[in-house]
């Protein structure tokens, strides 16, 4: 049942010393609550979203995070061109 208001919270509570964060299987997450929380927390090296087949590249090139690396989406690596 994580949703918006979780995706929020950590955004706001947890932006600082976040480092990694396992989302997978929370198929109720949009591509904003995702780009919320990518983008609040600098700290996100690893984000993991295995089974979150809702998220596009809406999210995937969005967000403003160029270290998080991002696991899972189609069973992939994906990693911003600029941390290659």
């Amino acid at each position: 049942m994580v949703g918006n208001h979780t995706a929020y919270a950590i955004a706001h509570n947890c932006s600082v010393h976040l480092e990694v964060l396992d989302l997978s299987f929370c198929r109720e997450l949009t591509n904003e609550a995702l780009g919320l929380i990518v983008d609040s927390c600098s700290s996100l090296r690893i984000l993991k979203l295995f089974g979150c087949t809702q998220i596009t590249d809406v999210f995937l090139l969005g967000h403003s995070n160029s270290l998080v690396k991002i696991i899972g989406i189609e069973g992939n690596i994906l990693e911003q061109a600029h941390c290659l």
